[in-house]
């Protein structure tokens, strides 16, 4: 059996078993990754098939929480950092 092209069935499965291994970053990663090995193999296959849209929507609604987002730098921070830089940058 082929590996290429995966099935959206297969490619929701395979997706679903990693939920509660890994990140969502990481399984987003593994989509895009997905994607190009279609892509470079000359199959059309879209992370948007409803299936697979559906599985990961589901997904991270159970298992998911929302990336922890860096705070900005401060202007202080940003002056601090640039007292330090030596040279041009231009």
């Amino acid at each position: 059996m082929a590996s290429l092209p995966a099935e959206p069935q297969t490619s929701a499965a395979y997706l679903a078993a990693q939920v509660t291994t890994f990140s969502r970053a990481t399984i987003e990663r593994r989509v895009v990754a997905s994607g190009q090995a279609h892509k470079i193999a000359g199959h059309d296959w879209r992370p948007s098939h409803p299936i697979v849209r559906a599985t990961l929507r589901g997904m991270f609604r159970t298992h998911g929480r929302p990336q922890a987002k860096a705070a900005a730098l401060g202007r202080e921070e940003v002056v601090t950092l640039l007292s330090v830089c030596t040279g041009s940058f231009a």
